[in-house]
């Protein structure tokens, strides 16, 4: 889901989120009971084969004993059905719910059968000891990483002698070309992108280099898979060359993508759900905040200003693009501003 969830809600941004849930808890709490019984059928749908196991385990166990190693998956459940419901939240159960469930639906087959318990206090013993090693060797990794990271902080500072060790690692690389592109030295980040793409087939960095290097950025074939990321390439380019028409069509483009792809809730099983999603449709700030921010960033901050004055022409600036736009017109500060903003960014590069 795009857009901004505090403004959705209306709640404002220096006010509690749980205060907000609580008050309209007490508000409707008959519509929030109900609400809990559908985040409880959902839940039951991501997994099916699963939950229909964990029911038959808890039908078949009259043990109290054994019932009570049950609270821990149904905690789980429960706590995620009052607040919120994602299918990522729930891939642990799949690791807790099956040995509990073979406990108490199997127990009996081994009954009477001499040395049976005995050959599985030995496999239980066995399991504790090594999953109880490989916790400690992992324990003494993360103790010993702060150490190890400062001693080797001062000859890592550049990447170059990182790159030069793990010439394999994807990761490491792409930090190389990042740090490049934070000290404001552009031939040499171009060509580090480049190297890049080549090495690990990234088409949509291999995309921005043709596309910089071409007058007519429209003729260059997007890749499969990446349409909305390179559309906003080329339009940056072809607002930096003067060709609004160009840029137009490729913003009317990659729009489209945008609003039909990226800008919605999936699925809208209720009714304040297409509510939310006539909202969003109305909220286009990510589109510009974040897509298009941050290819933005790859540009120097001369090339910035004009792609930025180009943009203005079609479409009224956010607040964040304004901001970027007065701060790179500014020669004084412009390089050392730019490359705080890409030191601090987070979601990578395009």
């Amino acid at each position: 889901m795009e857009g901004d969830c505090r403004k959705l809600a209306g709640i404002d941004y220096h006010a509690s989120a749980f205060a907000f849930f609580v008050r309209k808890v007490a508000e409707d709490p008959g519509f929030y009971a109900l609400t809990v019984i559908r985040r409880l059928w959902h839940i039951f749908l991501f997994n099916p084969v699963l939950f229909c196991l964990l029911l038959a385990a808890l039908a078949a166990c009259r043990d109290r004993e054994r019932r009570t190693g049950f609270l821990l998956p149904a905690y789980f459940i429960l706590i995620h059905s009052l607040l919120s419901v994602e299918k990522r939240y729930f891939y642990p159960l799949a690791y807790l719910i099956p040995p509990l469930a073979g406990g108490c639906l199997f127990p009996a087959r081994f009954k009477g059968v001499p040395g049976a318990g005995i050959f599985a206090g030995k496999i239980t013993r066995a399991f504790f000891w090594l999953s109880f090693c490989a916790v400690l060797a992992v324990q003494a990794v993360i103790i010993a990483y702060p150490y190890r990271s400062a001693r080797n902080i001062e000859n890592y500072k550049d990447f170059s002698l990182a790159v030069a060790r793990f010439p394999g690692d994807r990761v490491i690389r792409e930090m190389w070309c990042k740090q490049l592109l934070a000290r404001g030295d552009y031939p040499v980040f171009y060509n580090c992108l480049g190297d890049y793409s080549k090495k690990f087939d990234d088409k949509p960095k291999a995309y921005l280099l043709r596309v910089l290097a071409s007058t007519a950025p429209a003729s260059i074939p997007l890749p499969y898979n990446f349409e909305m990321k390179c559309l906003i390439m080329r339009m940056l380019r072809e607002f930096e060359l003067g060709d609004q028409a160009a840029a137009g069509n490729s913003h009317k483009a990659a729009r489209a993508i945008y609003e039909g792809n990226y800008n919605l809730i999936i699925g809208e099983p209720y009714r304040r759900d297409r509510e939310i999603q006539g909202l969003i449709k109305r909220e286009a700030g990510s589109f510009w905040d974040k897509y298009v921010y941050e290819s933005l960033l790859l540009w120097p901050p001369g090339k910035i200003v004009k792609i930025l004055s180009g943009v203005e022409k079609q479409a009224a600036l956010t607040l964040r693009l304004r901001l970027l736009k007065e701060l790179m017109a500014d020669e004084g500060v412009a390089g050392r501003q730019l490359s705080e903003m890409i030191s601090s960014e987070i979601s990578g590069l395009p």
